[in-house]
């Protein structure tokens, strides 16, 4: 009995864990089509531990006392979670490329959910179905002018009835083998994005999903192997639990790509949020497992005084829960949060990149990698302020193969010039009258302008393309673009100086150089 209570609580804990992250990734950009199918193949995958919970729960007995499971609708609604194949292989479409803007019709894309819902239908309504349509055949079959007109009716019907009973009685490998397909598809699509990929943080990103799609793959292959080709009560158990343990690696891996490398963008706030559920479920099931046990393993050591020793030790345990709930959320905090994906993290370190940095070329590089790689920002483009020509000019770069000299009077740089936070492209629409700039800055498709200026004039601004994957601008992105480039303005003002400096020295020696020659001609 403590077994399968055990069994039921590790299979609510599992698909609670799944659904949470599910509505965790969805509610964070639920505009983003990468997260709504993130999520709905997480909240599909936890569908399947709950449905089993509560199938345990609510469950009918047959005529001999055993459990008969055949026609409880809810146990039935575990075979739901197979819906998370086909979310897998829309998955697998959208990330880490966008594969369905390229689709005519990319609503036809919910057909792959078919052959999962055919099933579920047909394990839950077999019985049913089959009773109506032997009604079918013997109404159709009957005697008489209709009979007669209707007999290819009724033999099309039993054609469908011997379907019908053939595919039930195979439900397990025809659609076992179906499933394990939609995987490698979604493996392969996968494998094929990661090859276009260069930004190193999406690589990482797609490397875990992968990671964590291959083991979940093999732990369902072999839990449908042992389902399939060791019929014993035994198997069925050992299947279960490694079916369990697949959906649980999945989802795990997806936690820790979260967690640790902001896959899906997820914000600071929702990753705190998802790391201290976790450890909080964790902290208080521990407590409610030393609180219900400490008499059994206090008793060896006090005899009958373990009951009194008992209520001393729970009374203890409940002092220390806030130090130690405290203490795990530092620990936790300090092992996810201080990572190359934390904001503040990523100030020092461009603080330190930058402030040693004086060749203009090699500060952009760095500027240019520190946005790619920190915020995923896919293109950047310079629009700086030229000395030589005493203009504002966009300069040459990978995806920008020329320079261009912008007029002061540009309408659109003029905008530009009023701003002191990071804006979004699509609020300066009433600067773009007769702008070249705003011609040009659309054609890159440019989504944000970061102006860079100092107590004086307008230095130049960053141009940014929309961000990798899919990806939205979030107000941290905005917040930590501002910080930043307050930061490049000091870093570029320095590396002016420093040249302006350079020049002088140059220009000095020219000049002593010459004074020396008169010098000796004289």
């Amino acid at each position: 009995m403590q077994t399968e209570l055990l069994q039921t609580l590790i299979f609510f804990l599992t698909g609670g864990f799944l659904v949470f992250l599910a509505i965790t990734i969805t509610r964070d950009n639920f505009t983003n089509r990468v997260n709504r199918a993130t999520g709905a193949l997480l909240f599909c995958a936890g569908l399947g531990p709950l449905a089993i919970a509560l199938g345990d729960i609510i469950v009918t007995q047959g005529p001999d006392g055993a459990a008969d499971l055949s026609e409880s609708v809810v146990y039935n609604l575990h075979l739901l979670w197979e819906l998370f194949f086909p979310s897998l292989l829309v998955f697998s479409w959208v990330f880490p490329v966008d594969r369905l803007r390229r689709f005519k019709h990319p609503r036809l894309r919910y057909l792959v959910m078919l052959p999962q819902l055919v099933h579920v239908g047909l394990l839950t309504f077999y019985y049913r179905l089959v009773t109506l349509l032997n009604y079918l055949v013997e109404s159709c079959e009957s005697e008489g002018f209709f009979g007669d007109i209707l007999q290819p009716v009724a033999w099309f019907i039993s054609k469908i009835l011997l379907l019908v009973a053939w595919v039930h009685t195979n439900e397990a490998l025809l659609f076992g083998f179906t499933n394990i397909a939609y995987v490698l598809v979604a493996v392969y699509f996968l494998e094929v994005g990661r090859r276009y990929l260069t930004n190193p943080r999406l690589l990482t990103q797609t490397r875990l999903v992968l990671w964590g799609t291959r083991l979940g793959l093999s732990f369902y292959v072999l839990s449908f192997l042992s389902w399939t080709f060791w019929q014993s009560p035994a198997a069925d158990t050992v299947g279960t639990y490694l079916l369990m343990a697949a959906i649980f690696l999945g989802g795990g891996f997806f936690a820790y790509a979260i967690v640790r490398h902001q896959f899906l963008n997820v914000q600071l706030v929702f990753r705190q949020s998802l790391i201290y559920t976790a450890t909080s479920v964790i902290l208080v099931g521990t407590y409610m497992v030393l609180g219900m046990r400490s008499k059994d393993f206090l008793t060896p050591l006090f005899g009958e005084r373990a009951e009194i020793v008992s209520y001393v030790f729970i009374l203890l345990i409940l002092i220390l829960f806030q130090p130690i709930s405290l203490w795990v959320d530092n620990v936790i905090r300090s092992m996810f949060m201080r990572t190359r994906t934390d904001y503040r993290g990523i100030i020092e370190r461009f603080s330190r990149q930058v402030i040693s940095i004086f060749d203009p070329t090699l500060l952009r590089q760095t500027i240019e990698e520190t946005l790619k790689t920190a915020v995923l920002v896919d293109k950047v483009y310079f629009v700086l302020y030229d000395d030589s020509v005493g203009e504002y000019a966009i300069l040459k770069s990978d995806d920008y193969n020329k320079r261009t000299v912008l007029d002061r009077e540009d309408l659109m740089l003029r905008g530009i010039n009023l701003l002191d936070t990071p804006t979004r492209f699509t609020s300066l629409t009433d600067y773009e009258e007769g702008s070249r700039l705003a011609e040009i800055l659309g054609e890159l498709g440019v989504r944000v302008i970061l102006p860079m200026k100092d107590a004086q004039h307008l230095l130049g601004f960053l141009a940014l393309t929309s961000k990798a994957a899919g990806y939205r601008y979030t107000a941290e992105d905005f917040n930590l673009l501002g910080v930043l480039s307050n930061q490049m303005v000091t870093a570029l003002t320095n590396a002016r100086l420093y040249a302006d400096s350079l020049e002088r020295l140059r220009l000095e020696e020219e000049v002593n150089m010459a004074r020396q020659i008169q010098l000796d001609l004289l």
